[in-house]
């Protein structure tokens, strides 16, 4: 955990860059992704999602995730404009990046958090409104 906290600034920059690439075209209620502002707000919102994650290995518990992220984004996110598909590729690409930074015996611990995370914003329990 200690050494996740180092790399999340790291991180959350590997990861929006990707999501930029991958929506270049994506356009959320205040603009573009590659606006300053929106990049600023990504980056934090990457580097909130590492700290919850530290947290659960803290607590041992998904509880933080249950009771505090994951309604903060419900509530959020949908004003914003920022969809439930771009949340998922945050997560697959947050997953990705944090195996590289961090070799796979450390990202086992943060594993069952991940999963939980990925669960609670699939396309299952969140579709995207049509």
């Amino acid at each position: 955990m200690r050494h996740l906290l180092t790399l999340t600034s790291e991180i959350a920059r590997r990861v929006s860059q990707k999501t930029l690439i991958m929506h270049s075209d994506y356009q959320c209620y205040n603009g573009v992704l590659s606006l300053p502002q929106i990049r600023i707000s990504s980056l934090r919102d990457i580097e909130m999602f590492q700290v919850y994650l530290c947290l659960c290995i803290l607590e041992k518990s998904v509880a933080s995730i249950q009771q505090e992220l994951f309604p903060l984004c419900i509530m959020l996110y949908p004003p914003l404009k920022v969809s439930w598909e771009l949340v998922r590729t945050l997560l697959r690409l947050l997953s990705q990046e944090m195996q590289n930074y961090l070799g796979e015996e450390h990202v086992h611990q943060f594993e069952p958090y991940l999963t939980t995370l990925n669960e609670m914003f699939g396309d299952d329990v969140l579709p995207e409104a049509r």
